[in-house]
């Protein structure tokens, strides 16, 4: 009898230990998969980082940023960015304010590349932002400091 209560025992041990290395290998087997997934997963963001550069044209975006911007929210302030990287605050129609601005490509806030337009003066930077639309009629930006957008419509140049 206890001979026999052995022999059951034993095949249990064996059935369990059986079972388990089953199942270590096949929980070995779902990390390689996850990681396998996560690798591609990975190379496609970076992919896309690389694509989204390339789609951030920065010689472009500067071209389209030249010229006279009015604030959707107040019809008398108006900035101008000049070729030469100088920048202009009008309101009703005097200057109120003039630096120098610069256009670079810079992560955002979600980590992915956006356009950054900084104006300074001569003492430090003045105003920071994180451009999310830039076409030929229209112009938004975030302030970075205080999260605040500022959306402005280009004024077309009188030829």
């Amino acid at each position: 009898m206890f001979k026999n209560v052995l022999i059951v025992l034993l095949l249990v041990l064996i059935v369990a230990l059986g079972y388990g290395l089953v199942w270590s290998t096949q929980k070995v087997s779902n990390l390689e998969a996850e990681l396998d997934l996560m690798n591609e997963q990975n190379n496609d963001s970076e992919e896309m980082m690389e694509e989204e550069v390339v789609a951030l044209d920065l010689e472009r975006s500067i071209a389209t940023l030249v010229g006279s911007w009015q604030s959707t929210e107040d019809e008398k302030s108006v900035v101008v960015f000049n070729v030469d990287g100088t920048a202009r605050d009008i309101y009703e129609e005097e200057e109120v304010s003039s630096d120098k601005w610069q256009m670079t490509i810079a992560m955002d806030y979600n980590n992915a590349p956006a356009l950054h337009l900084t104006r300074s003066n001569e003492e430090d930077t003045v105003l920071e932002y994180v451009v999310w639309t830039l076409d030929n009629e229209k112009l938004v930006m975030n302030f970075l400091d205080s999260g605040n957008t500022l959306e402005y419509t280009r004024i077309p140049e009188v030829q």
